[in-house]
């Protein structure tokens, strides 16, 4: 039986996976979030064991093991409504995209549902999140830049520095869709080298880190022309 300080070892778990999650560094942040998960299990430590599973989820889908990311999307939308609504919100997202990438229909009344919990308790974090999962799905669909473009113009302004991320990849979705998207100097790196030209490097910098989608998204759109950059989009999927 365990007899340590339990907060202070679901913080050492806690604190480096939510960091490396913000940075999006998720092989390193696998490291902190499935041994944390065994620990706040085997101890019924509910509000922790919920914030990692939602990490968890996130890391599936960017891993690109979208099975263990549907699936554990699914068992957050069974958690009670009632004070989970960040969860329940990520919880849709991860759910819709991974749909829509595979094809598969009922990914807008889901993304439909997480707008709807964002209105009730509004954040930039919430609304740039869902912009960019909508321009993601119309990119898919095959619909006009100018529809790409206004999914990311309804996810409102960049904000400030702590959703840097989530303001990188809907600047990165408005320049895929030949938008103006600022001046990209304070972006995280992977979507200020895909802005700037270095589609390379872009995908480089993703595929290091294990995400082989992302990787193939910044290659496959970087120049629909290029024939080699989507041969290797291509490859990486």
């Amino acid at each position: 039986m365990f007899c340590g300080d339990e907060l202070g070892v679901v913080r050492a778990y806690e604190r480096p996976a939510a960091v490396l999650a913000a940075r999006r560094e998720w092989m390193l942040a696998e490291r902190y979030i499935e041994p944390g998960l065994v620990f706040c299990r085997e101890r019924g430590l509910e509000s922790s064991l919920a914030w990692l599973t939602v990490l968890a989820a996130e890391a599936g889908l960017a891993r690109g093991r979208w099975d263990d990311a549907a699936s554990t999307a699914g068992t957050i939308l069974t958690w009670p409504a009632e004070g989970f609504s960040h969860p329940r919100i990520s919880a849709l997202v991860i759910l819709a995209r991974v749909r829509a990438r595979r094809g598969e229909p009922g990914y807008r009344p889901l993304l439909d549902e997480a707008a709807s919990i964002a209105k009730a308790a509004p954040t930039v974090q919430a609304a740039l999140l869902i912009g960019a999962a909508r321009a993601e799905a119309a990119w898919l669909e095959g619909a006009p830049a100018e529809r790409i473009g206004a999914e990311t113009a309804s996810a409102g302004e960049p904000g400030p520095s702590d959703v840097r991320w989530f303001a990188g990849e809907t600047e990165a979705w408005r320049h895929r869709a030949g938008l103006d998207c600022g001046d990209p100097a304070e972006l995280p790196e992977p979507y200020r080298l895909e802005i700037t030209g270095d589609a390379e490097g872009a995908a480089s910098w993703w595929q290091e880190r294990g995400c082989a989608y992302d990787a193939a998204l910044a290659l496959a759109l970087a120049g629909p022309g290029d024939r080699a950059a989507l041969r290797r989009a291509l490859d990486l999927l």
